[in-house]
């Protein structure tokens, strides 16, 4: 089974919404006796999960080009170059995932 598409994203009251603004039912966020701000937290950990597995994704995939590569002189440098656009493409994608999970984006 595949998980609900995103990005999903926490709205003001606390709920983690789809793109289309429906709700995700989420069990556990709120623990019993935790502070508000944990389960805010927790809240935004999960609303950052579909943009987690994107990250993760695309540093598999920049891994793999590394692992399947060409020699340098073969094409003049073009797979490098393409491999270096896919490193920078995976860290900027776990930045920003980074970024929303902690509630600064």
């Amino acid at each position: 089974m595949n998980h609900t598409p995103g990005p999903w994203t926490q709205d003001e009251y606390g709920s983690v919404k789809t793109p289309s603004w429906e709700t995700l039912l989420v069990e556990g966020v709120a623990l019993a006796g935790r502070s508000t701000e944990e389960t805010r937290a927790n809240t935004r950990l999960i609303a950052a999960a579909d943009d987690l597995l994107a990250a993760c994704k695309a540093i598999v995939a920049w891994d793999e080009a590394e692992n399947n590569a060409r020699p340098y002189v073969e094409d003049g440098g073009i797979a490098f170059r393409n491999r270096l656009q896919l490193c920078a493409e995976a860290f900027d994608k776990a930045r920003a995932a980074i970024k929303k999970a902690e509630g600064q984006s």
